[in-house]
């Protein structure tokens, strides 16, 4: 398994190791598996896709259109969002391994309690920042700081979806991070299946992950408190629980990837492209999500392609690139609306892929190498309290 994550990692070599160096994720086990990273970097080149074509539908007077070229654009673009079913799974993938690894005697039991103050420190300082940055940013547009309040205050403690039944009117990609909350606290209990024998726990993961989807096309409509909770999205994590298994179990010898698992890929991104607009979409594109995630991990092309440094750099900053992208899209958007008139849906796309881009690129670097990366360091609390201590002494 580590030769796995090592071999990945030293395709890049001479350049590609350095800047996996210095602008790679840390990680707390000290198991690097390099093609996590380069799924998250597909994970979050689709949802900027997919914000970035409804912004330019929108202020190009397309929205909506279902004809001509932009209407195939928009098509294809329009399932950019299912990149964050792909987040649940890989975040199921890896939340499961401590857990997977300890009832199979290859790590020692999980500590609930270091377990979830790691997810405090890792996360929690990037996300808080961002939503107080938002809300200033907010108030100064004219927005009234007061009413704008309990909004912060529920997206701080993940739970405007429970409350106000709607996205975060601070930042409205948080929504997904409330249904990471949810599963987080679910998932060590969720890691007691581990204990069974493989075949009793990849016959309950996919029992449970099919029952997740009947629920949800039973019983949650779009319009309800359950579509932006996890009711509406375990069946990615527990599929992700199901890759872990097969990762550790099936994979451990690091056979080399063959080309069939490139097909397998290929037609995950069919289903997903045709399952999406189906009725059964809850049960058809986690399919299709797995499909993409074993292609990943076993195809030779997906692998190679997802193992270049550059992807998996951008992928290790996959979670600043998510808190920041949107509303630096509507920040750049209302700049540019000063100069673009009345430019059509192509123009608008075209200039804001010159201009948002690199903006979106370096503003996220400056905030992951200031913020989120020294937050991978399980003891910065530590460091920085020592480094405060050290300069009022």
């Amino acid at each position: 398994m580590q030769g796995t994550g090592k071999r990945q990692s030293d395709r890049g070599g001479g350049a590609g190791s350095t800047l996996l160096a210095r602008l790679g994720r840390r990680t707390t086990s000290g198991t690097f598996l390099p093609v996590v990273d380069g799924l998250r970097f597909v994970a979050i080149a689709m949802v900027v896709a997919f914000h970035l074509s409804i912004y330019a539908g929108d202020r190009g007077g397309a929205a909506g259109v279902r004809e001509g070229a932009w209407g195939v654009v928009a098509a294809v673009a329009a399932r950019g969002h299912l990149g964050v079913h792909l987040f649940f799974l890989l975040s199921g993938f890896v939340l499961a391994l401590p857990f997977a690894r300890a009832a199979r005697g290859e790590a020692p039991p999980v500590a609930l309690g270091r377990y979830y103050l790691r997810r405090v420190t890792r996360l929690e300082p990037p996300y808080l920042l961002s939503l107080c940055l938002f809300y200033g940013a907010l108030v100064w547009q004219g927005r009234d700081a007061t009413s704008l309040l309990p909004h912060l205050a529920a997206s701080a403690a993940y739970l405007h979806g429970a409350v106000y039944g709607t996205m975060s009117a601070i930042n409205g990609v948080a929504w997904s991070l409330e249904v990471e909350v949810q599963f987080y606290l679910l998932a060590p209990l969720l890691g007691t299946v581990y204990r069974l024998a493989p075949r009793v726990r990849r016959a309950l993961l996919l029992s449970g992950a099919l029952a997740a989807a009947v629920v949800q096309v039973a019983y949650i409509g779009p319009d309800t408190r359950l579509s932006l909770s996890l009711p509406n999205y375990l069946q990615y994590f527990l599929l992700g629980f199901l890759l872990a298994d097969l990762f550790l179990d099936e994979w451990r010898g690091d056979p080399a990837p063959g080309a069939r698992f490139d097909l397998v890929g290929l037609a995950g991104v069919v289903l997903l492209g045709a399952g999406d607009t189906s009725r059964w979409a809850p049960a058809l594109v986690p399919v299709g999500v797995l499909a993409v995630a074993v292609a990943a991990f076993r195809g030779r092309r997906a692998a190679s392609f997802l193992a270049r440094p550059w992807v998996v750099v951008t992928g290790g900053m996959c979670y600043t690139i998510y808190l920041l992208h949107y509303p630096l899209l509507s920040a750049v958007g209302r700049v540019l609306g000063r100069f673009l008139g009345g430019a059509g849906p192509f123009a608008w796309t075209g200039v804001l892929l010159c201009a948002y881009l690199p903006i979106l690129a370096a503003v996220s670097l400056a905030f992951f190498l200031a913020i989120e990366r020294p937050c991978m360091r399980p003891d910065w609390p530590a460091r920085l309290w020592r480094g405060l201590c050290g300069r009022g002494a």
